[in-house]
């Protein structure tokens, strides 16, 4: 038996810390008598192999082996994968494993404001502050729901929208009162942010009578 491998490296190239990656080995017979492997042995960190026994090839045939590379950290990572066979000419066969583990590309939302304080504004009247809703992250950012709660504020969700990268956008809430007091409300900004998916901001503002005119004759 002769052994032969295909191909002589397996180069994963980039896998994300949360996910895992496959590549096929074909291990193939080029000699004319039955070729039986023996042991498959993977060292290095984060690749992996399921040997489930001894095998053989027939001459002029082969057989297919998966490896996984799942990275578990970022940086640049090697292995060695080696088939012991009883090819009287090359009993080891190495093959060289090449990967690097890296962070996902994920949205960072910010919010300009942490507050919208409206201040006084008269109950026959409004008032709009804008907020500026920015991306930090490498990813698209997907914003699915704002959502405004206290009495007489308001803003206009028209329905889901995406921030790219390094940009932001601008909504604007709305302060109408109709009553003299004191009031407090929150904005949640909900996203596919990973790591904060609902941002609140508070809303304060007051309602005040408008002064009557003084007509002096």
């Amino acid at each position: 038996p002769i052994i032969v491998v295909d191909p002589e490296a397996l180069a994963f190239g980039e896998v994300y810390t949360d996910d895992s990656s496959e590549m096929a080995l074909i291990i193939s017979n080029t000699g004319n008598a039955i070729l039986t492997v023996s042991d498959i042995t993977v060292e290095g960190e984060y690749y992996s192999n399921i040997f489930e026994g001894e095998f053989t090839i027939q001459a002029d045939a082969s057989s297919e082996i998966t490896f996984t590379f799942a990275p578990r950290a970022v940086g640049e990572f090697e292995g060695t994968v080696t088939i012991t066979s009883d090819d009287p000419d090359n009993g080891e066969v190495v093959v060289n494993l090449f990967g690097s583990g890296a962070v996902r590309p994920a949205p960072v939302i910010a919010v300009e404001q942490e507050v919208l304080a409206f201040g006084e504004v008269y109950t026959d009247d409004s008032s709009g502050l804008a907020l500026t809703i920015s991306n930090t992250g490498n990813a698209a950012l997907t914003v699915s729901d704002i959502a405004v709660a206290g009495e007489y504020y308001n803003n206009i969700f028209e329905g889901e929208f995406t921030i790219q990268p390094d940009e932001s956008s601008e909504i604007i809430v709305t302060f109408a009162p109709r009553d003299v007091g004191e009031f407090e409300g929150t904005l949640t900004i909900t996203s596919d942010d990973p790591d904060n998916g609902e941002v609140v901001v508070n809303l304060s503002g007051s309602g005040a009578v408008r002064p009557a005119p003084i007509i002096e004759v």
